[in-house]
């Protein structure tokens, strides 16, 4: 796991500016805006423009040539995706079930056991084939659109009913943290954490040192 970057003392109130900076650092522009879309531009401009299939494989193109990317090693290549994409999916998709469980046992009494989460998968696996079999324009967009309206649903009531000056503040601080420290959490390594440490958004490369990431 990715050390903290930040030495306020965990569970505390000043450790909420820092903790939610560096959510937003794996989760936000970085994570998603650069590594994942950047992926899917490249995939993107490969099929429309250049013709080549819309395939994992086209992306390894470039590197490998597209004899060896056309033949036995480009299958490979697609199989070993696949199997990434499951085994990435397939862990969330089950802790889901535990949280859903949970959820329904504290709110509704329901038993929160296997039998309750084998359920919730079935329900997850029905809607997820439907919206698939249903095509994109159908039942992918239908459950996409409801998605998005229900996480806005959910964030409204969370922010008019609950504590939303604090919400508001926490945010506002830990968005400044991460653009003031985003070069400093993006180039910090594991070593470097454990050697010296961060603090307001500096880095120490050793013990009593300090320098900022560039």
């Amino acid at each position: 796991m990715t050390p903290p970057a930040f030495d306020t003392e965990a569970g505390t109130t000043e450790a909420i500016a820092g903790a939610l900076a560096q959510s937003f650092m794996h989760w936000g522009f970085l994570g998603w805006a650069v590594l994942g879309s950047l992926t899917a531009v490249v995939l993107a401009r490969a099929h429309y423009d250049e013709g080549h299939p819309l395939q994992p494989r086209t992306l390894l193109m470039p590197v490998l040539g597209k004899r060896l990317v056309s033949g036995w090693l480009g299958s490979v290549i697609d199989a070993l995706c696949v199997i990434a994409v499951v085994a990435g999916t397939v862990g969330p998709i089950g802790f889901l079930a535990t949280q859903v469980s949970f959820g329904l046992h504290e709110l509704l009494g329901l038993p929160g056991g296997y039998g309750t989460q084998l359920v919730v998968l079935a329900v997850l696996g029905a809607i997820y084939v439907t919206s698939a079999v249903t095509g994109i324009h159908r039942g992918i967009q239908i459950l996409s659109r409801f998605n998005v309206f229900l996480a806005l649903a959910i964030a409204a009531v969370i922010f008019i009913f609950g504590p939303t000056l604090f919400l508001v503040d926490a945010y506002t601080q830990g968005f400044g943290e991460y653009l003031s420290s985003f070069f400093t959490m993006a180039t910090m390594t594991r070593r470097r954490r454990l050697l010296g440490g961060c603090s307001g958004g500096r880095c120490s490369s050793f013990p009593g040192s300090s320098d900022t990431a560039p």
